[in-house]
């Protein structure tokens, strides 16, 4: 089985593509959907910040 992961900047039409895929029988991953997948993590000790990127309204 091939994998592919597809990167881009913003705007590129990557959800978009991975939404056809899926529409014609492929399994995808979309990380700006799943839960959890990709978050951002404060770096600095001492400091929290956990922002999960499928529920925040970052976009």
């Amino acid at each position: 089985m091939s994998k592919y992961y597809i990167t881009g900047i913003s705007g590129t039409g990557k959800s978009t593509l991975a939404e056809e895929l899926k529409k014609r029988g492929f399994f995808t991953i979309d990380i700006d959907i799943e839960k959890d997948l990709c978050c951002w993590r404060n770096k600095k000790p001492g400091r929290k910040l956990i922002i999960s990127l499928a529920s925040a309204a970052v976009w």
